[in-house]
């Protein structure tokens, strides 16, 4: 029989103090964006430059 079934419960393997939890878990935040049409903003086409060089060329001749 696991320790769920025993339990009921997922045992923790890992310790972490209860200090460390608080600093560690801090803010969560989720973001995300929604455009209409073809080409998302200019801000986030150039942003894909840092994924690869050549991708927001790519992108624009693909909506062309």
């Amino acid at each position: 029989m696991s320790d769920i079934e025993k339990t009921g419960s997922q045992s923790n393997p890992v310790e972490i103090k209860e200090e460390e939890l608080s600093t560690l878990i801090k803010e969560l935040s989720i973001k995300s964006s929604i455009w209409r049409g073809p080409l998302p903003p200019p801000e986030i086409l150039a942003a894909y430059k840092n994924i690869q060089e050549n991708l927001p060329d790519r992108i624009v001749k693909m909506a062309e």
